[in-house]
């Protein structure tokens, strides 16, 4: 039986020559199933050469978009295939009376080199949920001429998100408590949402006005026709998660660069002063109603972040003009500066 199994499948991964392949597998790593999706289209093979054949359903995929749905019109039955090609197979029983996806014991992964060796279990029906057991297959073994047990049946008929009650604004202040100016930009993470730029300088405090996102629900309405024939409809509201709205992008004007007369030559000791915003780093605000009335210290927060690399360094059009700290040695060389424009010769 083993050796059959064996020879089945490899047949089998011969056949999916083309378009994405797919190995199904048990706990133990064993593989029980092979699958293709090409066309918008799944065909699922297990171990004894029984075929199962889907159809794209974008109405059935998860919430969270990590989920392709495929619908089996012979069965009734929805498979929720893992878009990574990594991860847990989940099915929903559409004969039921309420519908609900279930998390199968099976995994999938990108078909892999199977050895002439290298046997799988025998199946157990496909991408039925744990403890589900088929009419007609129960000693392990599923016959096609089994007759059927009369349940409800169900059809997806509508789907709406209905937003919940709106969150009202709240007033965040963003505070540098560096010894640099910092240049803080508020990225919208919505269409709805525009990108503000603040300048804080050391000690600096500013308060913020922002808008929350109070997330939703998805409202699936399911047609019901019962055994006697009796129809009506059901509804399984799904949770969504309040997004978050914002993204703080937050740089630190620091000195880059001087350009010093040594010549001796020119009326100005110091020629010119080019600084920089290098980046300190970016992280996002909490979601809905994590994010409160507080105070963020904006330099803290986007150190801890470590991700400096993700924000690219910022460069004035006018780098001499730029008085971005109060540092001595930046206070010194502005007053040098000063000297200059005015015709004061330094003190030495």
């Amino acid at each position: 039986m083993r050796m059959f199994i064996a020879v089945c499948l490899i047949g089998t991964m011969a056949a999916l020559a083309s378009a994405q392949q797919f190995e199904i597998v048990d706990p133990v790593g064993q593989i029980t199933a092979v699958a293709e999706i090409s066309r918008n289209r799944l065909v699922v093979i297990d171990g004894n050469g029984q075929r199962s054949d889907y159809i794209r359903e974008a109405r059935y995929d998860s919430t969270d978009g990590q989920l392709a749905g495929f619908f089996n019109v012979v069965a009734n039955r929805v498979l929720r295939f893992p878009k990574s090609g990594f991860g847990n197979l989940f099915s929903a029983d559409l004969n039921e009376a309420v519908p609900q996806f279930r998390q199968t014991i099976r995994t999938v992964r990108p078909r892999q080199n199977v050895a002439t060796n290298r046997p799988a279990l025998p199946p157990d029906h496909g991408f039925d949920p744990p403890g589900f057991v088929p009419p007609g297959y129960g000693n392990g073994y599923y016959s096609p001429f089994a007759p059927r047990i009369a349940r409800s049946q169900s059809v997806l008929i509508d789907t709406e998100v209905v937003s919940n009650e709106p969150l009202p604004p709240v007033t965040v202040n963003l505070a540098n408590s560096g010894s640099r100016d910092l240049q803080v930009e508020l990225v919208g993470l919505a269409q709805s949402i525009s990108n503000q730029k603040i300048r804080l300088a050391p000690g600096e405090s500013r308060p913020v006005t922002l808008q929350r996102d109070s997330g939703g629900q998805q409202i699936d309405y399911y047609r019901v026709i019962s055994p006697t024939g009796e129809t009506f409809t059901k509804q399984i509201a799904t949770p969504i998660p309040a997004a978050p709205l914002y993204e703080v992008v937050v740089h630190e004007w620091a000195m880059q660069s001087i350009a010093i007369d040594r010549t001796g030559k020119s009326p100005n000791a110091i020629e010119d002063i080019s600084f920089q915003g290098k980046g300190i780093g970016r992280f996002p605000l909490p979601a809905g109603s994590n994010l409160t009335s507080t105070t963020i210290d904006v330099k803290r927060v986007a150190q801890a972040a470590g991700n400096p690399g993700a924000v690219a360094p910022l460069v004035p059009a006018n780098s001499i003009n730029e008085r971005p700290s109060d540092e001595p040695l930046d206070r010194a060389l502005r007053d040098i500066l000063e000297q200059q424009r005015r015709g004061v010769q330094p003190a030495k």
